[in-house]
């Protein structure tokens, strides 16, 4: 609590120098995991309303990925649910990704607020698969992104299923997978990925492009 208040001290007396040197000395010194440590300390800061430095201090202390972050590829990639705008910081200006597909229900609270991003709405029920319509409209959207060199991010609440099915039809379509091969590799780029019923849902996707 005395680091907090002496960090927020020096942040008002605009000492950014100071400032970034004490703030690794504290982050240092938090116990893992410190991820919700940060959150909850990005939310306590930014209730205090100092504007003019927030943009400045997310970008230097607090930009982090959302949970369970990965590439399966250069240029796609899937993660959990990112709640923070932080996260979305991240993604956007660290990972560069310029498409985002939401496979839940709810939506990131800060979407709305990046500009660059192209967002997709393809909600699917928890503890289930998508259907073919859906994830065709999925690949469809990466292609798509692809071919101008631009990056996708896909998500649900954990990064695990709905997420994890659309990526598994991913790796199928863009090497010539198997759907046993394309699961099998997902779950070693994306560990617990897809359970029995997506799994189905990624063997008719690859059955039907095999049809082509």
């Amino acid at each position: 609590m005395i680091a907090l208040h002496t960090m927020l001290g020096i942040l008002k007396k605009a000492d950014m120098t100071k400032f970034r040197s004490l703030s690794k000395m504290f982050i240092r010194y938090i116990p893992s995991p410190s991820h919700y440590i940060l959150s909850g300390f990005l939310q306590i800061y930014q209730r205090l309303n100092i504007a003019h430095y927030s943009v400045s201090f997310r970008r230097h202390f607090m930009t982090h990925p959302p949970a369970n972050f990965s590439w399966v590829s250069k240029s796609v990639a899937g993660f959990a649910f990112p709640r923070e705008k932080c996260e979305l910081e991240y993604i956007v200006n660290d990972a560069q990704i310029t498409h985002i597909i939401t496979m839940c229900h709810e939506v990131p609270t800060y979407i709305s607020d990046f500009k660059s991003v192209k967002h997709y709405h393809l909600p699917v029920e928890d503890l289930t698969a998508a259907s073919l319509p859906v994830i065709q409209k999925a690949i469809e959207i990466i292609k798509q992104a692809e071919a101008k060199n631009e990056k996708v991010g896909v998500h649900c609440q954990l990064g695990r299923g709905r997420a994890g099915t659309i990526l598994a039809c991913y790796l199928a379509y863009k090497n010539n997978f198997d759907a046993d091969d394309a699961i099998k590799e997902l779950r070693r780029l994306r560990p617990k990925s897809i359970d029995e019923e997506q799994e189905k849902a990624v063997k008719q996707y690859v059955k039907s492009i095999k049809q082509l």
